[in-house]
């Protein structure tokens, strides 16, 4: 298998970047009218579900920071970031 960087479109050996919105976006569609979800991601796949939530084009999407001890309330396309020490 091709060793993908995301500067090329991908993830590091697997998903193209594409396949993972598309997957996010029917995520998110699924859970839209569920009272309250928890879902834990890792950074890469962080940025893009709040860049779909957000409807940000990739770039600004992939430019969202990634942050340890750190968690984010979506609600009403707003998202709140809640940090701990």
């Amino acid at each position: 298998m091709k060793r993908c960087t995301l500067v090329q479109g991908c993830f590091f050996n697997g998903e193209s970047c594409k396949a993972v919105v598309e997957r996010v976006t029917d995520w998110l569609a699924s859970v839209q009218n569920q009272r309250k979800v928890i879902a834990v991601s890792h950074g890469l796949t962080g940025r893009i579900i709040r860049g779909v939530y957000k409807q940000l084009k990739k770039e600004e999407a992939l430019k969202l920071d990634v942050s340890h001890k750190t968690f984010f309330k979506f609600s009403n396309q707003h998202i709140e970031r809640i940090s701990y020490e």
